[in-house]
């Protein structure tokens, strides 16, 4: 019996990031930007979202060659001393 394999037009996130490869940033950063759509599952507050896969593709194959390298951005040095010193020191 033969089987049928497609892949989803929208999907959760999970899967999404699964499918396509982004980053959960970069995703949440597509959609931010209106590239990608973003759909809620119900009314309700707590329901999930769904995420249009073939969106996210599109940016894949015009957009991110051209979008440069994704680097994390550096904590400067007084901000990791002044949070290194919470840390250790405590209330004193």
């Amino acid at each position: 019996m033969p089987m049928i394999v497609e892949r989803p037009r929208w999907a959760k996130r999970d899967l999404a990031l699964k499918l396509t490869g982004v980053s959960e940033c970069m995703l949440l950063k597509l959609v931010n930007d209106g590239v990608v759509r973003a759909r809620k599952m119900d009314v309700r507050k707590k329901s999930g979202c769904v995420f249009c896969i073939p969106d996210v593709e599109e940016w894949l194959e015009n957009e991110a060659p051209h979008a440069g390298p994704f680097v994390l951005p550096q904590p400067q040095p007084e901000e990791e001393a002044s949070w290194r010193g919470n840390k250790e020191g405590g209330a004193e």
